[in-house]
């Protein structure tokens, strides 16, 4: 389980079931799938474990209405 809880809130607040992520979070949601890949890849023993970053950049306009 991955939590970031920051980009949950983004997404949660920006759409709706079945609606695509607004575009500025594309790569926030990048990084979280590039990790995941790493994590298989891992766990067959190709590579060494992986580490998410901690920047993974959501846009300020998306996390602050989550707070509202």
């Amino acid at each position: 389980m991955i939590e970031l809880p920051p980009l949950a809130r983004a997404i949660y607040y920006s759409t709706q079931v079945n609606q695509q992520i607004p575009m500025q979070l594309y790569t926030a949601v990048a990084h979280v799938l590039s990790h995941i890949v790493q994590l298989k890849a891992w766990r067959q023993g190709r590579r060494n474990k992986p580490v998410l970053a901690t920047n993974i950049p959501i846009p300020e306009e998306l996390a602050n209405r989550a707070q509202e």
